[in-house]
């Protein structure tokens, strides 16, 4: 985890009390798959051959090849994030709409647009996204505070 607050520095710099931050979020196991797809060259070479292969044996070894930082992390960072920090917080799943919503919050004209579909899906069909019963229930027992998170934000913006 030393490493990925330190690469949150590296590529924000420490915040200042004004900054504040747009932040998107995915599906754990959604993110679990894409992140193996981005390193699966690397990974089958550890024995990997598919993102099943390693959330089957998801363990401390396992992560130690591929860094899947729980989302978590990013957002409650006490020395880095915090909740008055964010500004916004979109999910993958439904980023169209959640644009949408930060567009109108900062008073963008409809010229101001989300990349197409297809720029955005470099590794769409090039992986096998299928996953056991035992894997996708690893991945949810290993980022259970992202899914918690990811819950409470439902939970918070239903509410507003």
């Amino acid at each position: 985890m030393a490493a990925h607050r330190d690469d949150f520095t590296y590529h924000v710099g420490q915040p200042t009390p004004e900054q504040r931050f747009l932040v998107t979020v995915r599906d754990p196991v959604k993110r679990f798959i894409s992140a193996y797809a981005w390193s699966r060259d690397r990974l089958a070479h550890r024995g990997y051959p598919d993102a099943d292969s390693l959330a089957r044996d998801l363990n401390d070894e396992a992560l130690a090849n591929v860094v899947f930082h729980p989302q978590v992390d990013w957002l409650i960072c006490p020395e880095r994030l915090r909740e008055p920090d964010i500004l916004w917080i979109g999910h993958t799943e439904t980023l169209a709409a959640d644009f949408e919503r930060l567009r109108v919050m900062l008073g963008l004209d409809d010229s101001h647009q989300l990349p197409a579909v297809g720029d955005m899906k470099r590794n769409a069909g090039t992986y096998s996204d299928e996953l056991s019963p035992l894997g996708e229930a690893n991945i949810r027992d290993w980022y259970a505070e992202d899914i918690r998170l990811l819950e409470a934000i439902v939970t918070t913006a239903t509410a507003s």
